[in-house]
């Protein structure tokens, strides 16, 4: 697996710019905090700082995961109470 795939899109394995856009974020983000810690001028605050927004951007990611399998299983539950056991019935639009 080249290293390149984790900016992929996992549906279609297309290019994803909101993954390529983080990547290239998070890269310049910490090229900066090195920069100021190489030359003596990073500040307490600004190290917490990086520190809980890259630990938000993750928890914030698994929520979204969370909340979109939570809707897929919603979806497909519904749409099995909606059609009945013995499968649609003639003009029932639900299932078409």
């Amino acid at each position: 697996m080249p290293i390149l795939d984790v900016f992929n899109s996992t549906g279609d394995g297309q290019p994803s710019l909101s993954k390529w856009m983080k990547g290239l974020g998070f890269i310049a983000v910490t090229a900066v905090l090195g920069w100021e810690a190489y030359r003596g001028t990073l500040t307490d605050t600004m190290l917490i700082a990086y520190f809980a927004a890259v630990i938000a951007d993750d928890q914030i990611g698994k929520r979204q995961n969370i909340h979109h399998d939570l809707e897929k299983k919603r979806i497909n539950t519904v749409g099995d109470a909606i059609t009945p056991p013995d499968g649609p019935r003639d003009g029932d639009i639900s299932r078409q």
